[in-house]
């Protein structure tokens, strides 16, 4: 009897305080943890997410009546001897520091900056982060945790940056648009060793403006745009310094128009021996636009088994025996006048003597 009244009162109790909170009803964070590692004095700064629970109380409720404000709060849980919670805590900041809510399921964001001085200690400090709304809701907490992870200012570094280009990917092949190609450039550069004190970038020895998050650091992302003027081989070189030396990184892309070949030859038919074949074929830019370029040249190869011979190289101009551009039809057009016979053929088209396009065709 005696245990069945513990157990009422407990019920009591519970129901009195109106703040019922289960897990599935906590705070939920994005992302839920964080590591941050340098070499002091360094800084760093990311967006966190605050998620309002699915609902606030034992009744479930659907709605915040009005909007919460919520309070953003720091407590560094751990920090290495020497230091103090006072000198953690000093190291991380939110903004804003008040959020409010008037759904369940809202994210609210607030950016976190971490600032390393050159006095801080050494070693690892960490974090809970938490929106901790009025009392009463029953709002269970969760938390963010975050880590950072302080190194000594490096003395002896002989270890250039580690440098990595994202875009372009090494091999790519950009399509070509009038009026000048926008290619991305992108690279990450990291030196566990000692910060980045600055990053550049060439494009075939033409210098990038970048715009490079990080400097200061021990990661670095650079990001610029280099605009290229016409088809062909390009190399970018990337490359960081830090107190270790400069180091970087190169990747080749091509830019290139967008071929088509038109009849006959896209046909794929066998013509007669000894006729002339025309040889026709478009090039487009970005936008599908048909591009005009009077460096064209078709070198046309009879394919034999001892290697391919060249039987003719036309040039733009006028005539039968040079290409013609139609800029009303979108073509080039040469023709080609076939030894009699069967014979295996191919046609390769270069603009400003960069390959660009080749077909195969044969006569009999």
């Amino acid at each position: 009897m005696r245990k069945n009244c513990i157990c009422i009162i407990t019920i009591l109790v519970v129901l009195a305080t109106g703040q019922i909170a289960y897990a599935s009803d906590n705070a939920t964070y994005d992302p839920p943890s964080n590591v941050v590692a340098g070499i002091k004095p360094f800084s760093d700064a990311y967006t966190l997410g605050i998620i309002s629970p699915g609902s606030l109380n034992k009744d479930g409720d659907e709605a915040l009546p009005g909007g919460i404000v919520v309070n953003v709060r720091i407590n560094a849980t751990s920090w290495p001897a020497g230091s103090s919670q006072a000198d953690a805590e000093a190291m991380v900041s939110v903004s804003p520091v008040s959020l409010t809510y008037t759904a369940l399921n809202e994210t609210q964001n607030t950016d976190v900056s971490i600032a390393v001085g050159a006095g801080a200690v050494v070693g690892d400090y960490t974090y809970t982060i938490q929106g901790v709304p009025p009392t009463g809701l029953g709002w269970g907490l969760g938390a963010h945790n975050l880590t950072i992870s302080v190194g000594e200012t490096g003395t002896g570094d002989t270890t250039p940056p580690i440098v990595t280009i994202v875009e372009p990917a090494d091999g790519a092949a950009i399509v070509y648009c009038l009026g000048g190609t926008p290619v991305d450039i992108e690279f990450q550069a990291v030196d566990p060793e000692s910060a980045i004190t600055s990053v550049a970038a060439t494009v075939n020895g033409a210098g990038v403006t970048l715009d490079a998050t990080g400097l200061g650091t021990n990661n670095v992302t650079a990001t610029g745009v280099f605009i290229a003027g016409g088809i062909g081989a390009y190399t970018v070189v990337a490359s960081a310094t830090s107190q270790g030396g400069t180091g970087d990184a190169t990747a080749d892309f091509t830019v290139n128009y967008v071929m088509g070949w038109l009849p006959p030859l896209s046909l794929g038919k066998t013509s007669k021996g000894g006729s002339d074949v025309p040889i026709k074929f478009t090039a487009r830019d970005c936008s599908n636009l048909f591009v005009h370029d009077e460096t064209v040249t078709v070198v046309v190869y009879e394919v034999t088994a001892g290697g391919d011979v060249a039987c003719l190289s036309g040039v733009f101009g006028e005539g039968a025996s040079f290409i013609r551009i139609d800029d009303a039809a979108g073509q080039y057009i040469i023709n080609f006048k076939t030894a009699a016979g069967a014979h295996n053929y191919r046609a390769d088209v270069l603009f400003n003597g960069f390959f660009q396009a080749s077909k195969q065709f044969s006569v009999r």
